[in-house]
């Protein structure tokens, strides 16, 4: 009994062994692994022809499973409460990059006494033709207004930049949905920065569990840094001000020619009408 079980055992492993190496074989022929064969960035890096840059002070912040439970107790600070940490050390210049940015009154205030005290506060999300989620443009659109009468600086990323340009916003548009901006980042006077997955809404704030990188690396932080720069360009993005009525108005650059617009640029009547709707409605805590 003892060696025909033993048999038997051993047939099952080597089917397991054929079925694991079948598996191996299938998933190196994928769309995945062979879309990332050509990638120069990914090829260097395991050639380890590209520069890494190293840090001194790295700090990963997450946040705790427990934090949605309102009756919870001794829940350690999460990411939320790094940003709000971090960003009360600004001096010069601050730049947020976040694909849903709804503020809230408290990040409004706090990006506004920012503002009021000379620092210079800039924000690059999606436009409503390029966010996947209109409900959660319509949270954002209510502060417009309040952060552009202090200088708030705000960009709002196209759909699609012209194709003569496409590859310095490339970076910033890492992603599965088809929203144009993924990448969720802070840099903090041109030497701190923060990379993660936590968007500046509610949801990432009060519900879901979140996860970052704080790093104090100057270069890595000037190379996001032109990303941004790049990225809020007219042609990439519409940069929105206030006429003298405190109307808003969007600005960006089409083959060589500057237009404004007064509505949401780029997006449908029936969009538009749906995002007005939902900012009529009680959701921001959802959104």
């Amino acid at each position: 009994m003892g060696a025909k079980r033993a048999r038997r055992n051993r047939l099952a492993l080597d089917e397991v062994r054929r079925v694991l190496d079948a598996s191996a074989k299938t998933a190196a022929a994928g769309t995945y692994a062979q879309a990332l064969t050509p990638v120069r960035d990914v090829v260097d890096l395991f050639k380890g022809d590209d520069m890494l840059t190293w840090s001194r002070n790295v700090q990963v912040v997450a946040d705790d499973p427990r934090k949605a439970i309102k009756s919870a107790h001794q829940i350690a600070p999460g990411v939320l409460q790094s940003l709000q940490t971090a960003l009360a050390t600004v001096q010069r210049e601050l730049l947020l990059i976040s694909p849903y940015f709804v503020p809230g009154p408290g990040g409004t205030s706090q990006l506004r006494r920012l503002a009021n005290q000379s620092t210079k506060v800039r924000v690059l999300t999606n436009s409503l033709a390029a966010t996947d989620v209109a409900a959660v443009h319509s949270g954002y659109a209510r502060y417009r207004t309040p952060l552009l009468e202090v200088g708030v600086e705000l960009y709002e990323l196209k759909t699609a930049p012209e194709e003569s340009d496409l590859e310095p916003t490339r970076r910033l548009r890492i992603g599965s949905s088809k929203a144009s901006l993924h990448t969720k980042a802070a840099v903090i006077d041109g030497e701190r920065l923060f990379v993660g997955s936590f968007n500046l809404d509610p949801r990432s704030a009060t519900l879901n569990c979140e996860m970052g990188v704080w790093m104090d690396a100057p270069s890595l932080a000037q190379t996001l840094q032109t990303l941004f720069e790049r990225a809020t360009q007219p042609t990439h993005s519409f940069s929105v001000s206030l006429d003298p009525q405190g109307r808003v108005i969007w600005h960006e650059q089409v083959n060589g020619e500057l237009r404004q617009s007064r509505t949401e640029p780029d997006a449908s009547w029936g969009r538009r009408l749906i995002t007005w709707i939902l900012q009529q409605l009680p959701i921001e805590s959802q959104l």
